[in-house]
């Protein structure tokens, strides 16, 4: 009877666990190039090319338009790639701090019949790093030279979170159909 109560325990206990815990974003290796990345095939039957190609890139207009507006959109080969950027949240540390920074990336989409693949790659930090007396200095990493140390895995976890609260966002966005706002003059 202990066995069982045990056995319960630690179902329940593992339960508990898993469901606290958040999904973090994994980057795979490039076999060519060597970069990370991340890559998504979303299935949306019923879609044609052209209404999956429409709510893509008004969402994209919506959501990550820039001054520069480095925005590429093919309608012929129904494909769109973005260079965009999100900022990284300040962080202190005993001898420096992370003034501001940003973490900056391509936005790539293919849209097929009934299906879109997106892609996140070419990530790079842009950092103001405060050394205290020792003056500010800028930071420019790419995504596979951080080291393993405590710095370097905050940046990490910052492209997961960031990165993948940007999916959640394009992924809810495909579902529906793209809305213009009369209000944008």
């Amino acid at each position: 009877m202990k066995k069982y109560l045990l056995l319960g325990y630690l179902l329940i206990l593992t339960c508990f666990q898993s469901f606290g815990q958040d999904e973090s974003l994994v980057l795979k290796k490039d076999e060519v190039s060597g970069d990370s990345y991340y890559e998504e095939v979303v299935q949306l039957p019923g879609l044609t090319q052209a209404d999956l190609f429409k709510r893509s890139k008004t969402w994209v207009l919506a959501n990550m338009k820039t001054v520069d507006n480095n925005i590429s959109f093919d309608d012929k080969e129904y494909t769109i790639v973005n260079s965009t950027a999100v900022k990284v949240d300040k962080k202190k540390y005993l001898t420096y701090w992370i003034d501001d920074g940003l973490i900056e990336f391509k936005f790539h989409v293919w849209l097929k019949e009934g299906r879109y693949k997106f892609r996140i790659d070419n990530i790079v930090y842009h950092l103001v790093i405060n050394r205290g007396v020792k003056g500010i200095s800028p930071r420019t990493t790419g995504y596979n030279e951080l080291e393993d140390d405590k710095g370097d895995r905050y940046l990490k976890e910052q492209a997961s979170d960031k990165l993948s609260a940007l999916i959640d966002v394009f992924k809810k966005g495909m579902l529906s159909e793209p809305k213009q706002d009369k209000k944008d003059w």
